[in-house]
């Protein structure tokens, strides 16, 4: 998958094999930027994978982490 690729939320949530409502939860609380098109949210792979990069072990905002 292009990492510069725009996912929608079903396939985000495809790809971290999570259910959408994890994925809306995790928009809710901060999750990274994504572009909201009428009612469609569409998140780019490189933040998404940044933002988890940037997660402690348990899946929590690292202490290091001050964006989200």
């Amino acid at each position: 998958m292009n990492n510069l690729e725009l996912l929608t939320t079903q396939q985000l949530a495809e790809y971290l094999k999570v259910t959408i409502q994890s994925v809306s939860n995790w928009r809710k609380d901060g999750m990274p930027v994504f572009v909201k098109t009428g009612n469609v949210c569409r998140y780019k792979l490189d933040d998404v994978v940044q933002w988890l990069n940037n997660r402690g072990k348990n899946g929590r905002k690292s202490r290091l982490d001050k964006t989200t």
